[in-house]
């Protein structure tokens, strides 16, 4: 009866040692996981700084606007030239579109027909109730 006491005692150590080992091996195995994902977004971090690309570094203007972005808003506002390249921008923004033709106040006609106005109601006028719709 003492060898099976013994025994029994035995096994539930080595199962607590397994459950213990597992449990540690998981939290390891998260610990892990936590630091890739945060050497993996320090990575992201980086190329986010990186330089701009070329296209926008052959406009003067985002160039410009560029360094402008880099400064604080207390130099940026004692800063001319950014000043000037952010009217500059809003300028170019708010302008309205050359690509889209004027017809309408150069020639009525080329817009097109105009619509018939003869069958809408009168603003006094009532819709028939018993009319089906």
């Amino acid at each position: 009866m003492r060898t099976r006491l013994r025994l029994w005692r035995e096994s539930l150590h080595k199962r607590h040692d397994v459950a213990g080992l597992l449990l540690r091996a998981a939290t390891l195995a998260l610990v892990a996981a936590a630091i890739a994902l945060a050497v993996n977004q320090l990575r992201h971090d980086d190329n986010d700084n990186a330089v701009l690309p070329a296209p926008a570094l052959v406009d003067p203007l985002a160039a410009e606007l560029a360094r402008c972005r880099t400064i604080t808003p207390e130099q940026n506002a004692a800063d001319d030239t950014c000043r000037r390249a952010w009217a500059e921008n809003r300028r170019r923004f708010f302008a309205p579109s050359s690509s889209r033709p004027d017809t309408l106040t150069n020639n009525p006609a080329a817009a097109g027909p105009v619509k018939s106005q003869d069958r809408l109601p009168s603003a006094g006028a009532q819709p028939d109730r018993d009319e089906v719709r």
